[in-house]
Order: structure tokens, then C-alpha cells, then sequence
């Protein structure tokens, strides 16, 4: 009755003269056109465009055709990946809907049609201050029921990019079909994998597209493709190939260049050499190989080496390390270490340079336990040299040392330190200065992946003590696989295939994308136009933590980074203050950048000693003192807290009288040595 409700209600007049019956059914079906007016009868609704288990090539603009018989005043809302994408005006019983604004990106989407009910949802409570950071805070959503949804896969037969699923983007991935996971699980790649392997959402994906497969047959090939996309970026040829095989006898193309390029690599993965890490040297080492003899205009070097690399980090409990999975910040050393020493071998460094890794205050031995930083956790933490023997990817035929110096929780104790961070990056970073090998120095950081265009530059051994060499930070656009079949290879092509630039060279100026610092000059040559700095933003100082490259002879000569006990603002402070003592700028441009891995900030460089105002300020300062910059008075007897900060080291600068304990890693192949 409740089916024929309308059909009788427009037959009742016209049948007035009929049966008993017909009066009888007349009747019932005037009451219930009365109260299924605003009575609760069920909705029904269907999706025909675009049909569950479709597939569609990414770019493709797409048409939502919804089809549903309601009853009035109930509004209908269309969402499309868990948001709001339109609304059915009252009175509408079907109607077409064009999503030709955007494109639909790669990966799995949900199409879903809402009756939603009349009182809205409970407001939501106050957002704490984590969910006010989130890039995706959660939305207020009217309570209701679902009518109908649909699930379609969209691909991308021209790149290797990853699909970003879901309700969250890139963020956090949602499968909409259920996927069923195994136990025990014994890939490494899951969100419970061995530490420094690699999380996030790789597994999940793989496991949703698995599904896919059986769910909906016909678009097998497409699944197969995407899958085929994240063995290649996972560095699992073999299974790459077989995946791309499958997919073009489905109907998906033959990609014959990929196939050939993935050919190439896997012949080259089973030919390569089994390399590994041996300790070669453990010692301690005191500050005195970079000293003022070196300051001296015309003194010899005494670098033995063309190149160090330095980096300061630890294994850690704060956000920077913990997010966005479970010791996430060793996947980013993974990938940024083994990427830079396979370039170094490759540009023929690799006898001629070193990286220094140094590792600060680290949880595994402190006693402190700070909170939110070291926290006592069940699982404990690792110290680099472990990471470094079995998570560092040793380069093919050889490479640089490694050596991992430690500054203890004791020497940190030692240090002038009144806001209490347990990490002072830039002390940590002239450490490894005092105690480097190279003619050079590159400081870096464990999150940043140089780019072999400039390890190439740098190979050419054409670079100028007295310049100071800067660059721009693009970014990697996708969370870099570093799963145990990973190699240096893959990681490079995979950074390659998803960087994201944020500065664009036009006509001899780059400008970032983002407008916190001022232009900076791209000159060809400092030689050609030396630029003079009277104040800040003379010189390009973005991100110069990331990157810095500079001579022995400017460390000695500035004394390095100025000790002040903050994390933010000092990485510019060293180069103002090498333009002080006469040194000049050149910024890289084009390829020659590095590339950030995306990550949140840890709280120790939220706090800090000043400003940006005051960073303004104290350029200012460094550019008066001249060569006396960043130079303490020897006979002050000022207390620490009252030195000025533009004259701040002393000779002693980089823990020089410290014995930090030291420990060299050497890449071993055997079958290489075997063949040389």
C-alpha cells in the first residue's frame, strides 16, 4: 500500500463509483497520503553515473547522476570522499550533477547520497590545540542516513605518483571497502613494522586494491596498474613488471619504455653487490683539527678530504619524530642518508668525503627522561650507530664513512642553557666542524634530500673558500618508500618523480612562493657581481639550516654558528657573519636544491631565545662588528647571560677540550673489491 500510495491517491476521484473494495482502498490511501505527508517513510536512491567499480583515467571529468524518490522537505546531500559536494532542493526527485571544478585525483573515492535528518549534530567540543594545528580539522556534519554510495577507482597511466585516498587526502588514507588483514602479519611494511623500514599508508593501500580485484572483476587491470605503480616505487622491480604485464593484457597498454626502464633496474638489482657496514674505528676526539691557524689568510688547509657532511639528530619521542607514524623520523634518515651517499659515490667522492652524523643528548642513554621527548616507552630507543649498521642502505661499490659522534647528556648539562631545550642543534653542528676532515662543509639536515645535481657541482671541485654556498628547499610531494627492499635508486627516482617546487628563477630572480623572506639574487658568479650586505636581507638566509655549504677556512675565521641556547634564527646568523669578515654569497638555481621531507615541527624549535624582529636586529649588529664579529672579548668578564649575541664564541667554540666519544662505519662489497 505504502508503494502504491501516489498512484492511488491521484486514482481515488476517478474511482469514486467502483466497488466496496475500491471505496475501502480509496480511503486507505487518503489516510496515508495525509500522514506519510510528514510521516517517516523509507527513502530509496541509487547511483547510476558513475557505477560502483568503475575506473576512470585521472583528469577525466566526471558526471554524478543520483536518482532517489523522497519525501518533501527532507533535504539530500551529495558527498563525494566524506564532504559535501551539493544538495537536492526540496522537490527534486532525480537530477544530474557535473564535478567538472576539479579533477579527480588518483587513488579510490566514495560517492554517497545522505537523507539527513532534521536537527542537526551536537556542536562539537573546543578544539585543543593539536586539532587547531591539524591540516584537516574535523567538520561539522548533520546527522543522517545513508541512501546509496558508490566507489570508483581513479588512475594515472603517465606517472608514478601515489594515489592520495580518501576523506583526509595524503594525510590519513581510507579504503571504503573492507579489507581483510592476516594475522600475524609478517610484512615489515605495516603500521607495526620494524623501525626504520617505513609505515604510513602503503600497506593499506596495497591490501584495498587486493580487494578491489575481487570485488570488481572488470576493473582488474586498473587495480594491477596502481599496484604495479607501488612495488616500482618501493624499489620491487620483479614485481613491478609482472604487475604492469597483467595490467596491459588487461586492456591497460603495453607501457613499453617503463618496462624496458624497470627491465634495466631489476638486472642492475641482481647484479649488484651485497654491501654492509663495518665499525672500522671507535675512539674519542677532542676539537682541535679546525683552529684559528686556518683563520689566517693564505694558511694551508688541513683537510684531508674534499667534503663533510653534517647532520645532528637522535631517536626521539617528540612530534617531529613521532608523526605522522611511529618513529617516523628514521624513515626520513633512511631516506636522506642513503640517497646522499650513494650520489657521493656515484659523483666520485666517494673516497673523498665523509658524513658526520651527530647524535645529541639521546634517549637511549639519558636519565632524564624529559617528557614529550624521552619519555620511558616499553620498546626503548635506538642510538644511530645501530641505526646506521642495519637501516642506512650502503652505496653500490663503495662509498664515504660514516662516523657518529655523540654528545653526551653530561656536556649538554655543561652548556649555558636557559630555556632548558635538550637538543642545541648548532652546537651539535660545530662539534662536527672542529672534528671534520674536509676542505668543505655541508650542513644539512636528516629530513633534506640533496639533489645529485649539486653532489655533481660540488664533484666538479671547482668551489671557492670564500664563498658561501646556499640554495632553495623545494619539497618531496609523497612519503618517500623505504621499505627493506628499498634501494638508493629507488628513493632517487621516487624524489625525482614527486618534488615540488617552491621557487621559480625568472630573468636572474627567484622568488619563493611563500613571501616570509625577500627575493633572493641567482647570480651566476660572486666574482662577476659581489653583492654588498649593509643589512638584513642581503643575502638569501631561507631555510640555511637545511643547507650550507661553506669552506674550513670561514669556520675558523667566524668561529662558526654562534652558541646561543635556541634552535631557530642562528642558521642565518652565520652567514651575516661570514659576510662581515668579507665572505661572499652564492645561491644554486634550477636543479641545484634539496628536497624537504614533510614532517611536523618537533617542540624544540618551538620555543625560542628571540624573535624575528630581533634576528633583524642582531643582523644589523653582526654587520657592524666587521672581522670582530661573533668574536667574544677573551678578558670579558660579563656573565654568559649578559654577552652580546653578535660577539658570542669564544676560541673553545665547538666543545674543542670535550673527548666525544667516536665511532667510523666503513661500506664494505665484497664483490666489488673482488672485481677491482
Amino acid at each position: 500500500l505504502i508503494q502504491e500510495r501516489e498512484r492511488l491517491c491521484v486514482r481515488r476521484e476517478r474511482d469514486m463509483g467502483g466497488s466496496i473494495a475500491r471505496w475501502w482502498l480509496a480511503w486507505v490511501a487518503l489516510f496515508l497520503c495525509v500522514c506519510t505527508a510528514s510521516g517517516d517513510i523509507p527513502q530509496t536512491a541509487r547511483i547510476d553515473e558513475p557505477r560502483s567499480g568503475s575506473c576512470f583515467e585521472y583528469g577525466t571529468s566526471m558526471r554524478i547522476v543520483a536518482r532517489m524518490a523522497r519525501a518533501l522537505d527532507i533535504d539530500i546531500r551529495i558527498d563525494v570522499d566524506r564532504k559535501e559536494l551539493t544538495r537536492l532542493d526540496p522537490g527534486f526527485h532525480e537530477r544530474d550533477i557535473f564535478w567538472d571544478r576539479d579533477r579527480w585525483t588518483p587513488g579510490v573515492h566514495i560517492i554517497e547520497v545522505w537523507l539527513e535528518d532534521f536537527d542537526a549534530a551536537p556542536p562539537l567540543p573546543a578544539p585543543d590545540s593539536e586539532t587547531l594545528e591539524a591540516e584537516d580539522p574535523p567538520e561539522v556534519r548533520q546527522k543522517g542516513t545513508l541512501l546509496a554510495e558508490s566507489h570508483i577507482l581513479v588512475h594515472d597511466s603517465s606517472h608514478l605518483n601515489l594515489p592520495h585516498c580518501g576523506e583526509h587526502g595524503s594525510k590519513t588514507w581510507h579504503c571504503p571497502l573492507a579489507v581483510h588483514r592476516p594475522y600475524p602479519i609478517d610484512d615489515n611494511e605495516t603500521a607495526r613494522a620494524i623501525v626504520g623500514y617505513g609505515h604510513s599508508n602503503w600497506h593499506e593501500f596495497a591490501e584495498c586494491m587486493r580487494v578491489w580485484q575481487v570485488a570488481y572483476p572488470d576493473a582488474k587491470a586498473a587495480a594491477k596498474f596502481e599496484l604495479g605503480k607501488l612495488e616500482d616505487a618501493r624499489g620491487h622491480w620483479d614485481t613491478a613488471l609482472s604487475l604492469y604485464r597483467e595490467a596491459g593484457e588487461g586492456g591497460m597498454g603495453l607501457f613499453p619504455e617503463r618496462i624496458q626502464e624497470l627491465e634495466r633496474l631489476h638486472e642492475e638489482q641482481q647484479n649488484a653487490p651485497h654491501c654492509h657496514w663495518e665499525e672500522t674505528e671507535r675512539r674519542d676526539r677532542l676539537g682541535y683539527g679546525l683552529g684559528a691557524d686556518e683563520a689566517v689568510e693564505g694558511a694551508e688547509s688541513k683537510g684531508d678530504l674534499y667534503l663533510s657532511v653534517v647532520l645532528v639528530t637522535r631517536h626521539d619521542n617528540t612530534q617531529y619524530c613521532q608523526s605522522p607514524n611511529h618513529d617516523s623520523c628514521l624513515d626520513r634518515l633512511r631516506a636522506s642518508l642513503s640517497a646522499l651517499l650513494q650520489t657521493l659515490s656515484l659523483e666520485g667522492l666517494a673516497k673523498d668525503s665523509e658524513v658526520i652524523i651527530v647524535e645529541y643528548n639521546p634517549c637511549h642513554s639519558t636519565k632524564k627522561h624529559e617528557e614529550g621527548s624521552c619519555d620511558e616507552r616499553p620498546t626503548g630507543y635506538w642510538d644511530m650507530q645501530e641505526i646506521v649498521k642495519s637501516r642506512i642502505i650502503p652505496p653500490q661499490g663503495g662509498g664515504p664513512d660514516i662516523r657518529v659522534l655523540t654528545i653526551s647528556e653530561e656536556v649538554h648539562e655543561q652548556l649555558w642553557n636557559p630555556i632548558g631545550f635538550d637538543l642545541l642543534e648548532f652546537v651539535g653542528k660545530n662539534a662536527a666542524a672542529r672534528r671534520a676532515r674536509g676542505q668543505f662543509l655541508l650542513f644539512t639536515n636528516p629530513d633534506d634530500v640533496i639533489s645529485p645535481q649539486i653532489i655533481a657541482t660540488i664533484g666538479d671541485r671547482h668551489l671557492h673558500e670564500h664563498v658561501m654556498y646556499s640554495t632553495f628547499r623545494d619539497a618531496v610531494g609523497a612519503w618517500i618508500p623505504v621499505g627493506k627492499h628499498a634501494t638508493a635508486k629507488s628513493i632517487l627516482r621516487f624524489v625525482e618523480n614527486h618534488k615540488v617546487k617552491k621557487y621559480y628563477c625568472e630573468g636572474g630572480i627567484c622568488e619563493e612562493d611563500h613571501p616570509w623572506y625577500p627575493p633572493a639574487s641567482c647570480q651566476g658568479s660572486w666574482e662577476e657581481n659581489p653583492p654588498v650586505v649593509t643589512e638584513y636581507g642581503g643575502l638569501h638566509d631561507s631555510a640555511a639550516g637545511d643547507f650550507m655549504l661553506v669552506s674550513r677556512r670561514l669556520m675558523a675565521t667566524t668561529r662558526g654558528y654562534p652558541e646561543l641556547p635556541t634552535n631557530i634564527f642562528v642558521d642565518g646568523t652565520l652567514l651575516y657573519s661570514g659576510a662581515a669578515h668579507g665572505f661572499k654569497q652564492l645561491v644554486f638555481r634550477d636543479d641545484c636544491s634539496i628536497y624537504h621531507q614533510p614532517h611536523p615541527r618537533s617542540y624544540n624549535t618551538r620555543g625560542h631565545l628571540f624573535g624575528f624582529e630581533a634576528y633583524k636586529g642582531l643582523v644589523s649588529e653582526i654587520l657592524k662588528q666587521g672581522k670582530q664579529a661573533n668574536l667574544r672579548d677573551e678578558n670579558s668578564t660579563v656573565p654568559e647571560d649578559k654577552v652580546p649575541h653578535h660577539r658570542f664564541n669564544k676560541r673553545n667554540w665547538g666543545l674543542e677540550y670535550h673527548a666525544l666519544p667516536e665511532v667510523t662505519f666503513t661500506p664494505v662489497c665484497p664483490g666489488a673489491q673482488e672485481e677491482s
